[in-house]
This record gives C-alpha cells, sequence and structure tokens, in this order.
C-alpha cells in the first residue's frame, strides 16, 4: 500500500512535547503514534490518488491537526475532515470529508481549497442544531489576503457556500444566544478601504449582515478581538495600523444582526485616545475580569510623573471614554502590573536591579522608597529566601512563578494582586 508521506511538523510537535515531558531523546525523535482510526483515515485517504499525499497542519487557531474528527451533520456520529495535498498535481491544498461504515472509512467527498496552505479552521454549529459549517481559513503567499470557505456537509455531500478575502478573523459568540457567529475583516486595496463584517448565524444560514469601513488612516489591520464594554454590551475590537509607527482601535457593537461604530458623545475621539506606537499592546482582558479595555500612551492626568512608562487602559461606558486605570508593562515577561492612581504622580520605573535578574521595581521618588518589587522565579529556584524578606506568590504560569513585595496599605495591595495580567 502507497505510504503517505506525513509533514516534518509532526517530529517538530514531538519534540516540543518532548521536552515538556521529559522523554529520552530516542522517544522525543518518534512521531506520536497514530490512533486505530486516525490510521484507517490515512488508509482511505491513500486510495484518493496514486501519487503521495503530504497532510497540511493549520497554521493558527486553537484546531491544529489535519485529521479532525466532528459531526458535520448532526446524525449523532463523527465524520474525519482531512486537510492535505497532491504536491505533483496541484500546489492546492485539498479538503476530504470521510464517513464511517461499520469498521472501515470512506471517503464521502474531496474540495479543492483556496489556497496552498491552511491558516485556520474553526466549526460553527447552525442554531438549528442541524449540523455545523467548517470554517476554513486558507492561506496563499501570492495572495493580497486569506480565502475564507464555509463549508457544510449535508447527505454524504461537501457543500461550500460563504466566501471571501479575509485578512483577520474571529469566531466569537457576540450575540450571547450560545451560538457563535464570526467577524472578519478584509484587506482592502488602492480602491477599496478596508472593512469589518459580521456573518450571522441564524435560520440554518450564514449571512453577512453588517458591516462597516474602517478608519481612512487604516493601512492594514493589527488584530480583531471581542470582550465586554463597561456598560455591559459586547464589542468588536479591531486595532489597526495607521502609519509606519502608530496605531489606533475602533469599536463596534451589534444593533440587532447589524454591525455599528460604537457611538460617542461629542467631544469624545476614539482614535485620539488610542493612537499608540505600532509595537504597543493591542487590545485585551486586563484587571483580573472578562472585560476587554483599550491600550493608550494618553495620561488621565497632567501630574503623571513618568508618562512615557506606564501603559493606561480606557473603555466605553455608554456614550463616553471612561479612564480605568494605568500599568508598567513589562515587554520581555509580558506581564501588566496594575499600580493605584495615587501613585502616578510620583513613582518611577526602576531601569534596572543589579545582581537581581527578573526583578521589576517601582520606586517613589516622594518618600524615597521602593514601592513595590515583582520577582519572577524559574521553575527550580527556590523562593524561600524571597519568602523569608516579605514576597507572597500572587501567581504562577508556565515555567514562572511571581512573587510580589509592596509598601503600601492593604487596600492598595490587594488592588495590585487582584489586577496583575499576565498577558
Amino acid at each position: 500500500m502507497r505510504k503517505l508521506a506525513v509533514l516534518l511538523l509532526i517530529c517538530a510537535l514531538s519534540l516540543l512535547a518532548g521536552c515538556a515531558s521529559g522523554l529520552t531523546v530516542e522517544e522525543m525523535l518518534s512521531a506520536p503514534a497514530l490512533t486505530a482510526d486516525q490510521s484507517a483515515v490515512l488508509d482511505a485517504l491513500n486510495t484518493y490518488t496514486e501519487e503521495k499525499t503530504v497532510l497540511k497542519y493549520p497554521a493558527s487557531g486553537e484546531r491544529r491537526a489535519p485529521i479532525q474528527f466532528i459531526d458535520l451533520d448532526a446524525d449523532g456520529t463523527s465524520e474525519a475532515v482531512v486537510f492535505f495535498s497532491v504536491p505533483t498535481e496541484d500546489v492546492y491544498a485539498m479538503l476530504a470529508v470521510l464517513k464511517k461504515d461499520g469498521d472501515v472509512w470512506k471517503i464521502a467527498g474531496v474540495q479543492q481549497g483556496a489556497g496552498t496552505d491552511v491558516e485556520s479552521i474553526s466549526v460553527i454549529r447552525l442554531e438549528d442544531e442541524e449540523g455545523r459549517f467548517l470554517l476554513v481559513e486558507w492561506s496563499n503567499t501570492n495572495s493580497r489576503g486569506n480565502q475564507l470557505t464555509a463549508y457544510h456537509f449535508e447527505n454524504g455531500r461537501i457543500t461550500p457556500g460563504f466566501e471571501d478575502t479575509v485578512s483577520d478573523i474571529l469566531v466569537y459568540d457576540l450575540d450571547k444566544d450560545g451560538f457563535k457567529e464570526f467577524c472578519y475583516i478584509t484587506p482592502g486595496s488602492t480602491a477599496e478601504p478596508l472593512m469589518v463584517k459580521y456573518v450571522d448565524n441564524s435560520g440554518g444560514a450564514l449571512a453577512l449582515t453588517g458591516e462597516c469601513e474602517l478608519s481612512q488612516e487604516a493601512l492594514a489591520s493589527a488584530s480583531i478581538s471581542a470582550g465586554m464594554l463597561s456598560d455591559g454590551r459586547q464589542a468588536i475590537f479591531v486595532d489597526e495600523i495607521v502609519g509606519e509607527s502608530m496605531k489606533i482601535t475602533e469599536t463596534f457593537v451589534l444593533n440587532g444582526t447589524e454591525l455599528e461604530p460604537v457611538a460617542l458623545a461629542d467631544g469624545y475621539e476614539l482614535a485620539e485616545v488610542s493612537r499608540r506606537s505600532v509595537e504597543s499592546l493591542n487590545c485585551q482582558a486586563v484587571f483580573g475580569g472578562y472585560r476587554v479595555y483599550i491600550p493608550s500612551e494618553q495620561p488621565p492626568y497632567a501630574d503623571v510623573y513618568q508618562p512615557l512608562s506606564w501603559t493606561y487602559w480606557y473603555t466605553v461606558m455608554d456614550e463616553e471614554i471612561v479612564y480605568a486605570g494605568a500599568s508598567y508593562v513589562d515587554d520581555d515577561y509580558q506581564v501588566a502590573i496594575m499600580i493605584p492612581d495615587s501613585w502616578l504622580s510620583s513613582v518611577v520605573v526602576a531601569s534596572g536591579v543589579q545582581m537581581e535578574p527578573r526583578m521589576i521595581e517601582l520606586y517613589d521618588t516622594a518618600t524615597e522608597t521602593v514601592r513595590l518589587r515583582l520577582k519572577i522565579l524559574e521553575i527550580g529556584e527556590d523562593a524561600a529566601n524571597y519568602v523569608r524578606n516579605g514576597f507572597q506568590l500572587i501567581t504562577q504560569s508556565g515555567s514562572y512563578r511571581y512573587y510580589l513585595q509592596a509598601d503600601c496599605t492593604n487596600e492598595e495591595l490587594n488592588y495590585i494582586k487582584n489586577n496583575f495580567s499576565i498577558l
């Protein structure tokens, strides 16, 4: 039987997994064993062509495997979804759906993709619960953007449906009805502006129901995210590159099934508040909750002692832009240390702590004392000496543990601890 040529990424993934679990070199060089169903699916795929096939791994997203088991047609049993290519026959990637007949997997259909590779895949359950859409983002380095296609599988057939060109995509339950919809950015051109578009999921179909032009300044999108504003509304946040070194944020909300820019009262300009360097953070959830905040370089007060050292976070409350708080962001370790507003008039960030790697200090010029120390310890490093000196563990993530020592009131300490964020 012809062999299926599997990409070397399998080996790379096994190496990463091996490093984390303490496997031997020989074990790390061995690809993960296939399950019986995966092996049977590959055997069935080998009957599709006499040439060698290559599995295609999604480059991003939560689903990274080239073989997915999904109940696409809601019949109670999962189909096998496989992404692959036949390099000797075509440069384009392919999508195959296989159904299981007893113990045998059989190809139900094959579709040529709209790109040479797979950027991401998502599954959207229909509101009528009659199956699912398979949302595939096909990538092609020779194209101005990725190609998005929604596939439906019914009565043993793959049906391509919704299609568009995208630069960013977000799958999210924006209307909070228990079913996911999606938004995406079109890359634009010299003749057309960048657009943000909303596709509703209702009545057993996907429908483009809302679209808005992005700022005339926008050259490209940096990210698209979703979350809650401070007034409780669900919103879409689009971070946009507006020049060689700057970016801004625009925010959109649903009105029924239509997308529209968030309304602001006269005198409020989100683009100006959010204007910041292109290397700065994108919108995200901070302050220990699920609300999404907009980062800014604009301080809320005139008497901030070291204004360029802090990231300021804003949100929208009804029709007003509201300041939420300030943080010191460490780019190397991707942490945000929220500080009380009363510190902004006198506290500075220490430029470096001699003989103390991974130590961050905030110094108060008014009291001439260190107000806060954050020590980042790797797994295996002894914390006993720091604990004896008043440091307390506030969280851990991956291979790092975060210990805090602060000279402040209990109220200030609780604020810092509760709002500490790993970005």
